[in-house]
């Protein structure tokens, strides 16, 4: 018994850069090939619309196709960031209508990228990744490496008296910072310095300008990181300053 032949053709198409494309049908034996527009042979030039071919080999068989205009690919890895050291990278990129995405750092195809070999506090990734559907679009992010946690050194002790040896305080640090605040009290809980900058100097003074007394002043930090996608973890230390001649 001699099998049925069967037309290859793809069932559907998308319109991308062009209002025509060239669909083929493929039918082993064939003696003719119509399509239901009126035109005739294995490839065609066809537009939007849904078609039918009719083939005869040994029988007559048929196969339809429907070619559909495509949506642009929308494909957006966000914007750079700082993220943390020691946390794990994975991205998931926004998309819409796209059939696979190509990640060029590990030659990998898929719609998440993990990264895993080993990074320091002074890398930066570049993420370079191209998605594929109606046409395609690449898109580069840049991830900059924090270490989530950094710490900052505050003297306890100095001695503004102008003698240019330890005459400011100001805080060592390597962070990155998105928000911070540094606050100074007196003994009766007054604050008589307030910082928004964490590379401040602060020359012992008060709101007026006028030295402040010798002795010992306690001082707040609320800051948040900027790793801190979500805008959430706030962090406060607190210590003491020793003012001394």
């Amino acid at each position: 018994m001699v099998p049925t032949p069967t037309i290859d053709l793809e069932p559907l198409f998308y319109l991308c850069d062009s209002s025509h494309l060239e669909v083929t049908a493929n039918l082993i034996g064939a003696t003719s090939l119509i399509w239901s527009n009126g035109m005739s042979g294995p490839t065609v030039t066809l537009g939007e619309g849904t078609y039918t071919v009719t083939g005869t080999a040994v029988c007559e068989v048929q196969a339809s196709t429907e070619i559909i205009a495509g949506a642009p690919i929308d494909f957006d890895l966000g914007n750079d960031r700082h993220i943390c050291l020691d946390r794990e990278i994975v991205l998931s990129p926004m998309h819409n209508d796209v059939d696979s995405i190509f990640w060029h750092n590990n030659q990998t195809v898929g719609y998440f990228y993990h990264h895993k070999e080993q990074f320091s506090s002074e890398d930066t990734l570049e993420i370079i990744a191209t998605a594929y559907g109606c046409g395609e679009a690449t898109d580069t992010v840049y991830l900059f490496l924090d270490d989530c946690d950094c710490e900052f050194f505050i003297p306890n002790s100095f001695s503004p008296n102008g003698d240019e040896s330890n005459d400011n305080l100001h805080i060592k640090h390597e962070c990155i910072f998105d928000d911070f605040e540094f606050r100074i009290y007196n003994r009766w809980g007054e604050v008589i310095f307030t910082a928004y900058d964490p590379d401040f100097i602060w020359q012992g003074t008060n709101g007026l300008g006028d030295l402040v007394q010798f002795g010992t002043y306690v001082w707040k930090a609320r800051y948040r990181l900027a790793d801190d996608i979500e805008r959430v973890h706030v962090k406060e230390r607190t210590g003491h300053i020793n003012v001394i001649r």
